[in-house]
């Protein structure tokens, strides 16, 4: 799980534990009795994912909250599980113990990230379905860059502004008035539509679609094939959909367009672009360098595409979305 501060990481791995512990489905296929939790420090594991204001303590109701012991470092429930505590400072500690399930938080932050982590897997070791939960800010280290590469790891996103229901006015305010359009700020925040329910995601399109009177939406459909169309048109049958489908890869397919805006073509718009500009700026051969999907950049792409099909005019000009 990446996201910004505030995003409400520390209550997802909270929830996630009290999830494997008491085999809540669809969440847990069945009770897990041995987690490891591990953070930055054993400071963090305790004043942040034990005890904090969104720790599995402070989350857990009167009859099911687990006996925290300091002087062990373990969270005994009532059924009998255990999670135990551990500073990825020394990967060491990690030697040994068996586990069926782990949260790991702020992994970007771990000065022993690689050997902490590789040290975790060999306990994963207990149960059928041995599982883990990542909750991190999204720094591009190796080690989550190759996380997020692999096809076994599903990837949840969340900017601080998604848990602003639960945040105070004056630090979003303070957030946005610091750190908007900087690099650390889009650590914290981001406008796309990754990780939504289909019909959230179509909302969202036919939201911008009318609010920046649009032609058209222009959808990639490989995947999805006449479901994104449909999804749309469910949200809004008036909404022209415009389907279009990927035959060579992005590299090739971003070339043409490359070459317009060094051509001087294609020019942007306010409002900023900076994180499609990130992505424009570190995308290569081998992709971006996060292992991340170009998604804003394939869109750019498909969206100039579409609009030279037309001719004319002073080239493309193109807004954030």
């Amino acid at each position: 799980m990446l996201g910004g501060r505030g995003a409400g990481k520390t209550r997802l791995g909270a929830e996630f534990v009290r999830a494997l512990v008491h085999g809540t489905q669809p969440y847990a296929e069945a009770r897990h009795g041995s987690i490891a939790l591990v953070g930055e420090t054993e400071h963090d594991v305790r004043e942040v994912m034990i005890e904090g204001p969104s720790g599995i303590l402070s989350v857990s109701p009167p009859g099911e909250r687990p006996q925290w012991t300091a002087s062990r470092r373990r969270l005994e429930w009532a059924n009998g599980a255990v999670a135990y505590a551990f500073s990825a400072e020394d990967p060491e500690q990690l030697r040994g113990p068996q586990f069926d399930a782990a949260w790991c938080d702020e992994l970007a932050k771990w000065h022993h990230a690689d050997a902490a982590f590789d040290m975790l897997q060999f306990g994963l070791r207990l149960g059928a379905r041995p599982r883990q939960l990542i909750t991190t800010t999204p720094r591009p280290i190796p080690l989550i860059k190759r996380l997020v590469a692999d096809p076994r790891t599903a990837v949840t996103r969340a900017g601080t502004q998604a848990n602003a229901a639960h945040l105070s006015p004056a630090f979003l305010d303070e957030i946005l008035a610091r750190y908007a359009g900087t690099r650390l700020g889009r650590q914290e925040e981001d406008a796309s539509a990754q990780g939504l329910a289909p019909a959230g995601w179509a909302a969202k399109a036919v939201a911008l679609y009318t609010r920046l009177a649009a032609d058209a939406l222009v959808a990639e459909v490989n995947q999805g094939g006449d479901m994104v169309a449909a999804v749309i048109r469910q949200i809004d049958a008036r909404v022209p959909v415009r389907s279009v489908h990927a035959t060579r890869g992005k590299w090739l397919r971003a070339e043409p367009v490359a070459a317009m805006y060094a051509q001087g073509k294609v020019k942007h718009v306010d409002p900023p672009l900076a994180a499609l500009e990130d992505e424009m700026c570190d995308f290569g051969l081998g992709g971006l360098s996060s292992g991340a999907s170009p998604d804003r950049l394939d869109a750019l792409v498909w969206a100039v595409t579409e609009l030279t099909k037309r001719g004319g005019g002073a080239g493309p000009r193109i807004r954030r979305l």
